[in-house]
């Protein structure tokens, strides 16, 4: 069945995650990824990634938004087997609901051509504008205008980092991450670090590890570590092999 705390909901597929998520008023998050290829075959619609995404609305229903950005091994929509840089999003405007992956429809305005999409996720607290910033000096690749959305226009409610995959129904789930489980820990497992949102005041503030959550939905083939802090953010291990479930 499609996972339903993935924002990316298909019902033609199974999808599975590992991660960690944040509530409560949230505006903006950062995080470093570690970047992976897992080996998915050409043609296939399964796809393997890391990613941060925020989100507002009511899960488990139509009534939400999300914008998102990581790396992703997609060879459908790739058309090879490497991991890239993507953006995918959730929109309502006028009154109807757009899925969103890349540039293949309007709505993000991408003001760099020197970064291929990215990383690090703000909103312009003069507009409301979210900013898409890449890379250890934060270069700005473009923006969701606040117009797109109707429930992430303001605030998002959860921030949410970690992993996930997916595969037609009735077919293995490829590995996430290196491949390795989280207990692998440091240069096995995959890993998020330097995480951390932004609150009301425009300030980056580390989330209270006691009050962050981890979860996978699939804990015998994919799963994340307990979350560990430092100065620059929480941190944790996560992925997993191909699942046969």
């Amino acid at each position: 069945m499609t996972n339903s705390n993935s924002p990316m909901k298909d019902d033609n597929l199974t999808s599975h995650i590992a991660i960690a998520y944040a509530d409560g008023k949230i505006f903006g998050s950062k995080s470093s990824i570690t970047v992976y290829e897992p080996d998915i075959e050409l043609g296939s619609d399964a796809y393997s990634g890391g990613w941060s995404y925020l989100i507002s609305g009511v899960r488990n229903t139509e009534k939400y938004d999300f914008i998102s950005t990581g790396w992703f091994v997609w060879p459908k929509n790739y058309g090879d087997k490497h991991a890239r840089l993507s953006i995918l999003w959730r929109s309502h405007t006028n009154g109807s609901k757009s899925n969103c992956f890349n540039l293949l429809c309007p709505g993000f305005v991408q003001i760099s051509s020197d970064v291929p999409l990215g990383a690090q996720l703000s909103p312009d607290n003069t507009t409301g504008d979210w900013w898409l910033g890449f890379g250890p000096n934060e270069k700005w690749v473009g923006y969701w205008p606040k117009k797109l959305f109707k429930y992430l226009n303001n605030e998002a409610d959860r921030a949410t980092w970690g992993g996930t995959v997916s595969a037609p129904k009735n077919s293995a789930t490829p590995s996430m991450g290196s491949g390795h489980f989280s207990s692998e820990g440091f240069q096995k497992s995959a890993m998020v670090s330097k995480t951390g949102i932004v609150d009301e005041n425009n300030y980056f503030v580390v989330p209270n590890v006691t009050t962050a959550n981890i979860l996978t939905d699939k804990p015998d083939c994919y799963t994340v570590s307990d979350l560990g802090t430092a100065d620059d953010g929480i941190g944790f291990f996560f992925g997993g092999p191909v699942c046969n479930s």
